[in-house]
């Protein structure tokens, strides 16, 4: 699936999450491009900026309904 709600993202809360998300992406993308399999596109943004929204009631407890 493609689109924007597909998309992946890592959320900090601290400066040290950021770092740690930073990082590893950079060590995990270095040899994404060794082995010539694309780059990361995970977008790293502070959780602060960022809404939050629940899912609508059907998608809550997903897992323990099906």
């Amino acid at each position: 699936d493609v689109g924007t709600q597909y998309r992946s993202a890592i959320y900090y809360t601290s400066p040290e999450q950021e770092q740690v998300a930073r990082e590893l992406t950079a060590v995990y993308g270095h040899e994404l491009e060794r082995r010539r399999l694309g780059e990361i596109t995970t977008e790293i943004r502070p959780a602060s900026d960022t809404p939050y929204y629940y899912a609508e009631d059907a998608h809550q407890q997903y897992l323990a309904k099906n």
